[in-house]
Protein backbone atom coordinates (compact mmCIF):
# COMPACT_ATOMS: atom_id res chain seq x y z
CA UNK A 1 0.00 0.00 0.00
CA UNK A 2 1.07 3.56 -0.62
CA UNK A 3 -0.14 6.66 1.16
CA UNK A 4 -0.30 10.21 -0.21
CA UNK A 5 -1.34 13.38 1.64
CA UNK A 6 -3.93 15.35 -0.35
CA UNK A 7 -6.02 18.48 0.08
CA UNK A 8 -9.68 17.47 -0.04
CA UNK A 9 -12.18 20.20 -1.11
CA UNK A 10 -15.62 20.41 0.45
CA UNK A 11 -18.47 22.91 0.78
CA UNK A 12 -18.79 24.60 4.19
CA UNK A 13 -21.77 26.73 5.18
CA UNK A 14 -20.93 30.43 5.62
CA UNK A 15 -21.35 31.87 9.12
CA UNK A 16 -24.20 34.18 8.10
CA UNK A 17 -26.27 31.14 7.02
CA UNK A 18 -25.41 28.87 9.97
CA UNK A 19 -28.72 29.65 11.74
CA UNK A 20 -30.65 27.92 8.92
CA UNK A 21 -31.31 24.19 9.02
CA UNK A 22 -28.79 23.42 6.25
CA UNK A 23 -25.97 20.85 6.38
CA UNK A 24 -22.75 22.31 7.82
CA UNK A 25 -20.55 20.44 5.29
CA UNK A 26 -21.40 19.02 1.86
CA UNK A 27 -19.23 16.74 -0.27
CA UNK A 28 -17.53 18.54 -3.14
CA UNK A 29 -17.85 15.45 -5.35
CA UNK A 30 -21.64 15.20 -5.25
CA UNK A 31 -24.47 17.52 -6.21
CA UNK A 32 -23.90 21.25 -5.70
CA UNK A 33 -25.37 22.49 -2.41
CA UNK A 34 -28.49 24.60 -2.47
CA UNK A 35 -28.56 27.52 -2.07
CA UNK A 36 -25.03 27.78 -3.48
CA UNK A 37 -24.50 31.30 -2.10
CA UNK A 38 -24.79 29.88 1.43
CA UNK A 39 -21.61 27.81 0.99
CA UNK A 40 -17.91 28.34 0.38
CA UNK A 41 -15.23 25.87 -0.71
CA UNK A 42 -12.66 24.94 1.93
CA UNK A 43 -9.85 22.38 1.88
CA UNK A 44 -9.14 19.79 4.54
CA UNK A 45 -6.20 17.39 4.74
CA UNK A 46 -6.87 13.79 3.79
CA UNK A 47 -4.97 10.69 2.77
CA UNK A 48 -5.17 8.81 -0.52
CA UNK A 49 -4.55 5.11 0.06
CA UNK A 50 -3.56 3.04 -2.97
CA UNK A 51 -3.84 -0.70 -2.45
CA UNK A 52 -2.74 -2.40 -5.71
CA UNK A 53 -4.68 0.10 -7.83
CA UNK A 54 -7.72 0.36 -5.55
CA UNK A 55 -7.93 3.93 -4.23
CA UNK A 56 -9.66 4.88 -0.99
CA UNK A 57 -9.53 8.03 1.13
CA UNK A 58 -9.38 8.64 4.86
CA UNK A 59 -8.84 11.55 7.22
CA UNK A 60 -8.66 9.43 10.39
CA UNK A 61 -5.28 8.04 11.54
CA UNK A 62 -3.88 6.98 14.89
CA UNK A 63 -7.12 7.72 16.71
CA UNK A 64 -7.65 11.28 15.49
CA UNK A 65 -8.78 13.33 12.50
CA UNK A 66 -6.03 14.95 10.43
CA UNK A 67 -5.83 18.69 11.16
CA UNK A 68 -3.00 19.99 8.94
CA UNK A 69 -1.30 19.07 5.67
CA UNK A 70 2.02 18.86 7.53
CA UNK A 71 0.56 16.25 9.85
CA UNK A 72 -0.85 14.30 6.88
CA UNK A 73 2.50 14.43 5.06
CA UNK A 74 4.38 13.21 8.14
CA UNK A 75 2.00 10.27 8.55
CA UNK A 76 2.26 9.42 4.83
CA UNK A 77 6.06 9.39 5.06
CA UNK A 78 5.94 7.17 8.16
CA UNK A 79 3.51 4.69 6.59
CA UNK A 80 5.34 4.56 3.25
CA UNK A 81 8.65 3.56 4.91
Amino acid sequence: MTYKAISNPLWKIKDEFSHLSLPKHVSFHGAMPSPKEAYEVIHKPSMEINDRGRITYSNYFYGKILQTMEEAQAIAEKLNN
